[in-house]
């Protein structure tokens, strides 16, 4: 080469270049800042709930079930990381691509189900009353978080283990070329996470979110006339189980609309999976530290108000481990005479735990 051409470096003949073409690296350094600053949210959320977990405000929410909230959302934070990165090799990307839906997945469903199951202990105690209802344990509200989590893991494990269904980085090319600084006709490639058969374990998992949401919505609706500040987390669960609708649905169309769009998928997956996380931490945690800076004691903040003239009689703590709810008639002062109860841990009302309908 070097007697034919100067430098040894033959003239550009106008063919066309294949350049496989990463995720803008500004990009990656901008989606990894937020969600750094979304995992120190989690480190200060935690902390607050270790700290404080003895007050009446964040006792009564199940502070143990928070835990959870909080692994589930560092999961989240952590899987923006991962869809801002692309790898340049196939087998790097296709390692990323299995890793970032698990991340995402199980992170979502643990945040997701806490709210749901401690939804499902307000419906039970308000949807059909009795005078001596069943007890309903923080450890059942674990054992119905896990058995979530579990179908939502297997649905994920049966899809990465069968090799045919496991998602694969794939090439994908632009339609059309583009000229380099050079002068150079390039042919632009890029790696997406496809797979016709990874579509059938990828569409199971997010209808078993999508049932889980509608059981969330009927629930909330269920229980719209109940009003409980502080316990379990009422008003707060309704915010997250509608607002996460729609987000859901956002995660839904980015996932099946755009994947071949790599750059504008990262940027509205990334943020709205940033966004679902915070939304989770923020609306459980947040309106907890509000309340215990206005009433650090709790003596103002715990109160119940329904379609029924009720209230909810509890014989210990809720991060505790027993709950008993007889929804009777009673005046506020009684209600206020049991939280003094729960707080000092002296309750003496023992409701029949063969009675009950939850």
């Amino acid at each position: 080469y070097e007697t034919i051409w100067p430098d040894g470096i033959p003239p550009y003949d106008g063919s066309p270049e294949r350049v496989v073409e990463n995720n803008p690296l500004a990009l990656t350094i901008v989606l990894c800042i937020i969600a750094a600053v979304g995992l120190v949210f989690t480190a200060i959320c935690f902390a607050f709930n270790t700290i404080f977990r003895n007050k009446p405000v964040v006792k009564l929410s199940s502070p143990n079930l928070n835990y959870l909230v909080v692994a589930g959302a560092a999961m989240l934070y952590i899987s923006v990381c991962f869809y801002s990165y692309s790898a340049s090799s196939e087998l790097h990307e296709t390692i990323l691509c299995n890793c970032r839906f698990w991340l995402f997945s199980i992170g979502y469903t643990m945040c997701f189900s806490v709210i749901l199951s401690k939804q499902w202990r307000v419906y039970c105690i308000f949807s059909n009353p009795k005078p001596n209802q069943r007890l309903i344990k923080d450890w059942l509200l674990f054992v119905i978080v896990g058995g979530l989590v579990v179908v939502d893991a297997f649905i994920l494990l049966v899809g990465t283990a069968v090799p045919v269904s496991r998602l694969e980085a794939m090439i994908t090319e632009e339609e059309e070329m583009r000229v380099s600084g050079d002068g150079i006709n390039e042919i632009v490639q890029f790696y997406t996470c496809s797979n016709q058969d990874a579509i059938i374990w990828i569409s199971v998992s997010f209808a078993y979110k999508v049932l889980l949401q509608l059981f969330g919505i009927f629930m909330a609706f269920s229980t719209r006339k109940v009003y409980i500040k502080a316990l379990n987390d009422t008003t707060v669960n309704y915010l997250i189980i509608y607002i996460n609708s729609i987000i859901l649905t956002l995660l839904i169309v980015t996932e099946y609309a755009l994947k071949s769009h790599p750059l504008v998928y990262t940027v509205l997956y990334g943020s709205a999976v940033f966004v679902e996380s915070s939304l989770f931490l923020g609306l459980v945690f947040i309106p907890k530290a509000v309340l215990l800076y206005i009433d650090p004691d709790g003596n103002k903040t715990v109160f119940v108000t329904s379609k029924h003239p009720t209230v909810v009689s509890m014989n210990n703590t809720l991060d505790g481990e027993k709950m008993s709810a007889p929804l009777i008639k009673a005046k506020m002062a009684e209600l206020q005479k049991m939280l003094t109860q729960i707080e000092n841990g002296s309750a003496d009302h023992t409701p029949d735990p063969q009675n009950g309908n939850c």
